[in-house]
């Protein structure tokens, strides 16, 4: 029987580069390690490895919209399948095999975004995005083990796209309502648009009377409120796709003045709200989930083929003309929000462009790997470095404790 384990380069992660930033050549680098269970020699004709991704939202009724307590989900295969250790070279050294150990590198695709890996879990549903690196070891033909040998070993990737620090985050949105009598105009500004959890937001507000009318004089205003929104699309593409929106963050407050001839003018500092998973006293860790990262923040922007996660900030401001009844403006600005905090984003940025100026210089991307290593039934020196060795000289093996 074998033993299939997938294991990364010492003291690095499984996933190497940066995910959604192309210059880093994105990758799977590791090794398979194909073990004997029973100390048996074992026949090996190909090794390959592919790339699943799973996207699993709740499935929802098409005439009633309601939940039901079944998922949906797909799917993909992601790039290639990349054979590892081929029959050609099996047929030549695999021969009185106890152990194989096959270095590889798997290059993500950089034409396709690929959504990060995600799980919430709420009370009503569930929804997650789950990536799984495949291996599949085919027996030899001369062997007696004839049925393929299939383990999937999960796999977190984190993308690196969305990070606050980004230029084309960088650039002050400006959205603006005018109310139904043209007495006033209302004006939101943010001087970026991406927030990672715990990330100021930096809002200012204008309310602005049209001094042409005389009413806008005898403007009051009465009540202001800002709320973060969180809206998920589920199956997007569909006609049957089921639209949730929820309140993640709100503030208010009164200012109860009139409008002077020059306005009302409101800075407003408003950190984007976050959960962290530290939940205790010591703020220990947790163990995650495998194939799922810890974040400080329950969701965040991004898009796969079931489901959308998109967030706005909504700005709504209440004013009383004279002794008629309170009027309503409203403001929506769309904003991206990153798994990543802006410190983190300005932290890892030197070590992106490190990455990117060591890779430049590389003849070849992705870099290559070492030939596999072969440990031999009939080489002491093998059986060493496995944890066996042979005993009084005979072919008896046992394990070193």
């Amino acid at each position: 029987m074998l033993l299939v384990r997938v294991f990364p380069e010492p003291n690095k992660e499984l996933v190497q580069g940066y995910p959604g930033i192309k210059a880093t050549c994105p990758r799977i680098q590791g090794s398979i390690e194909i073990r004997s269970s029973d100390g048996l020699p074992i026949t090996v004709g190909e090794v390959n490895i592919t790339l699943y991704r799973t996207d699993t939202v709740p499935n929802y009724s098409s005439t009633t919209g309601l939940r039901s307590f079944t998922k949906r989900d797909m799917t993909f295969m992601i790039g290639k399948p990349l054979t590892v250790f081929s029959g050609l070279l099996a047929t030549a050294k695999s021969s009185n095999l106890l152990a194989l150990s096959i270095p590889f590198v798997f290059p993500l695709p950089v034409e396709l975004t690929l959504p990060q890996s995600l799980l919430i879990e709420r009370k009503t549903y569930t929804l997650s995005t789950l990536y799984q690196l495949y291996v599949n070891v085919k027996p030899s033909p001369s062997g007696k083990e004839k049925k393929t040998l299939s383990i999937a070993h999960p796999v977190t990737i984190q993308t690196y796209d969305s990070m606050p620090i980004f230029g084309q985050f960088n650039t002050p949105l400006v959205r603006s309502t005018k109310d139904k009598n043209h007495l006033v105009t209302f004006e939101c500004k943010l001087t970026r648009t991406a927030f990672g959890p715990g990330d100021a937001m930096p809002l200012s507000i204008d309310v602005i009377p049209n001094l042409a009318f005389p009413k806008s004089t005898k403007v009051k205003l009465a009540h202001v409120q800002i709320t973060v929104s969180e809206t998920i699309t589920h199956t997007p593409l569909s006609e049957d796709s089921n639209v949730r929106r929820r309140d993640i963050g709100k503030q208010e407050f009164n200012p109860s003045c009139a409008l002077t001839n020059s306005g009302y003018h409101k800075a407003i500092s408003f950190s984007f709200p976050y959960s962290s998973y530290r939940n205790d006293h010591y703020e220990i860790h947790p163990k995650p989930k495998p194939g799922y990262p810890l974040l400080d923040i329950n969701a965040f922007s991004t898009e796969a083929h079931l489901y959308k996660i998109e967030y706005s900030l909504h700005c709504k401001i209440s004013y009383k003309t004279g002794i008629a009844s309170s009027n309503t403006l409203s403001v929506e600005l769309p904003i991206t929000v990153s798994p990543h905090t802006y410190e983190y984003a300005q932290a890892i940025l030197p070590i992106i462009q490190n990455e990117i100026f060591t890779l430049n210089k590389l003849p070849s991307l992705p870099p290559k790997t070492a030939a596999p290593t072969l440990y031999r039934t009939d080489n002491e020196h093998d059986l060493n470095r496995i944890g066996f060795s042979l005993y009084d000289g005979t072919k008896r093996r046992i394990a070193i404790v």
